[in-house]
C-alpha cells in the first residue's frame, strides 16, 4: 500500500503553487484548496465528502488547514487518499499528502523511535488540573443511542431552551442539535460523538446560524442575531439544504422555544423544491 501511495506521489505536482492559481480553481468540477501547506486538487473527492457538498465547497480556492484539522480524524485521509492529488506546495513544509505517506509508512517501522529528552526550559508548564482536563476533552466517548426510555426524559410538550438542549449532549443524554426551531435526535449518525468533530461543534445546540453560513467556529452555535431576509442566496440555499437533511433523515423530538415565533416557512419551501440530500453527516 505504501508502495502505491509512493508512486502516486511521483506522478503529482512537486513544485510550487501560488494561492491567487489555487482560488482559479473553485467550481465542483475543478476544486483545489489548501491543507498544511500544499494544493491538493478535491475534485474527485466531493462526492464523497462526509459533511457533503455544499460544506467543502466553502473552502475551495482557500486554505482550509485549521477548520480540517478541527473537524476530520486522520483516517479520513487513510480513506480517500486516492481521490485526493497533490498539485504543488504553497510553503515549504512537509505537506498534507508527505504526512499521510510518513505516517503510514511509521507503522511498518521496528519499534518506536527515541524522543528527544525535555529539559526543565522547554517542558510545557501545565498543572495537573488542566492536564486532567485536555486528557479528558480527548478521550472518545461512547455515545448515548436514543432508547424508549428517553421519551421520558423529553421536556413537556417537546419544548426545549438551550439550557435543556444542552443535557442532550450525547454524554448524559442521546444526542440532539438544532435547526431552524426544531429539535433533531442525531444520536444514532456516527458522525456526531461527544468530544470530536460535529459532535464537538454541536451537540445539545442550535446549528441554524452555523448550518447557513456552513461554518465550523463555535461561536457560530447557539446564534440568533440574524435575520432570513439577510442571507444571500447561497446562505438560504445551504441552510434548506441542511434542514432537508437532518429533518427527513432523522426524528423531530421538539422545538426551541428562543426560536419560537419565527417564520421559518421561505426555509420550508426553498427545501421542499431542492433534490435529494447529497449531505452526509449521518
Amino acid at each position: 500500500w505504501a508502495d502505491a501511495m509512493g508512486a502516486r506521489t511521483s506522478r503529482d505536482g512537486g513544485g510550487e503553487v501560488a494561492m491567487e492559481e489555487v482560488g482559479k480553481h473553485v467550481s465542483k468540477d475543478d476544486a483545489w484548496l489548501v491543507l498544511f501547506g500544499e494544493a491538493i486538487d478535491v475534485t474527485q473527492f466531493i462526492p464523497l465528502h462526509p459533511g457533503g457538498e455544499e460544506s467543502i465547497g466553502a473552502y475551495l480556492g482557500k486554505d482550509a488547514t485549521a477548520d480540517w484539522q478541527e473537524i476530520h480524524r486522520p483516517e479520513h485521509l487513510d480513506k480517500h487518499w486516492q481521490h485526493l492529488k497533490k498539485m504543488g506546495k504553497i510553503k515549504a513544509s512537509g505537506g498534507l499528502l508527505s504526512w499521510l505517506f510518513g505516517r503510514i509508512g511509521s507503522r511498518q517501522e521496528q519499534g518506536p523511535k527515541a524522543e528527544p529528552e525535555a529539559t526543565a526550559e522547554s517542558a510545557p508548564q501545565v498543572s495537573a488540573d488542566d492536564a486532567a482536563a485536555e486528557t479528558a476533552a480527548d478521550e472518545e466517548v461512547e455515545p448515548v443511542r436514543w432508547s424508549a426510555e428517553h421519551e421520558a426524559d423529553l421536556p413537556p410538550g417537546g419544548m426545549f431552551d438551550l439550557q435543556e438542549l444542552a443535557r442532550w449532549d450525547g454524554v448524559n443524554l442521546p444526542m440532539c442539535i438544532g435547526i431552524c426551531g426544531v429539535i433533531i435526535d442525531v444520536s444514532s449518525s456516527n458522525n456526531f460523538t461527544p468530544n470530536f468533530g460535529y459532535g464537538k461543534l454541536w451537540a445539545g445546540k442550535d446549528t441554524t446560524w452555523a448550518m447557513a453560513t456552513v461554518s465550523l467556529k463555535a461561536h457560530d452555535a447557539n446564534k440568533f442575531d440574524f435575520n432570513l431576509e439577510e442571507l444571500s442566496g447561497d446562505q438560504a440555499k445551504a441552510l434548506a439544504g441542511w434542514y432537508k437533511h437532518f429533518t427527513t433523515k432523522y426524528r423531530t423530538v421538539g422545538t426551541l422555544k428562543e426560536l419560537r415565533g419565527r417564520d421559518f416557512g421561505s426555509v420550508e419551501r426553498l427545501a421542499a423544491e431542492l433534490p435529494a440530500s447529497s449531505m452526509t453527516t449521518g
